[in-house]
């Protein structure tokens, strides 16, 4: 009885040990892109780690800007699957990573251009020039790189391009005051800059 005892000590004390020398692994993290802001843009994701070499990254920007009597509000949508090299060096706490990454993106849009017509009375009526909606779509491959920072935290940074499409029918840069990164077609270069909080 003692020695079951004693054995089942041992393997106890050997498994906490072993616990304690395994790093802990976080498979989600939530990440938000502050750059996006200076275009009326939030921009906030999420990914889930499989393994160590693959990740599902999603990332939702909401846009909304509004200017008198006109406005911009739209949603797009990017969908990733990032292929990752794990970090192989460590200084300080910081570990640099690589991936690449497919991608496929889709929004929505709803654009008003128009001015206030002052009335001699003093009342103003609102004069709209051109009200629409209109649908975006389109994919590329992005390659980043970015830092571990500790255990919890990280910053990447990627570059790429690929094809962009929409619904419009007229010349996109008719849409005055329409931010170009939504409204242009064809081959198109995209890049950006993220932080993340693991968990």
């Amino acid at each position: 009885m003692k020695k079951l005892i004693f054995l089942g000590l041992f393997l106890l004390s050997t498994l906490l040990q072993a616990q304690e020398r395994t790093p802990e692994k976080y498979h989600n993290s939530l990440k938000f892109a502050p750059f996006r802001m200076i275009g009326n843009t939030l921009a906030i994701g999420y990914e889930h780690k499989f393994s160590d070499a693959y990740a599902l990254s999603a990332l939702s920007q909401f846009i909304y800007k509004e200017q008198k009597a006109d406005y911009q509000i739209g949603f797009v949508q990017d969908i990733g699957w990032k292929m990752l090299t794990p970090p192989t060096l460590e200084f300080y706490g910081i570990s640099p990573f690589m991936y690449f990454m497919p991608y496929a993106q889709f929004g929505t849009f709803n654009f008003r251009d128009a001015t206030f017509d002052n009335k001699p009375s003093g009342e103003s009526e609102l004069q709209v020039k051109e009200q629409l909606q209109f649908n975006m779509y389109g994919g590329g491959l992005l390659v980043g790189m970015g830092f571990d920072i500790g255990k919890k935290f990280y910053l990447q940074a990627y570059f790429g391009g690929g094809i962009k499409a929409n619904t419009l029918s007229n010349d996109p840069h008719s849409y005055y005051g329409f931010n170009d990164i939504w409204v242009s077609k064809g081959m198109l270069p995209k890049g950006g800059f993220e932080l993340g909080f693991k968990f």
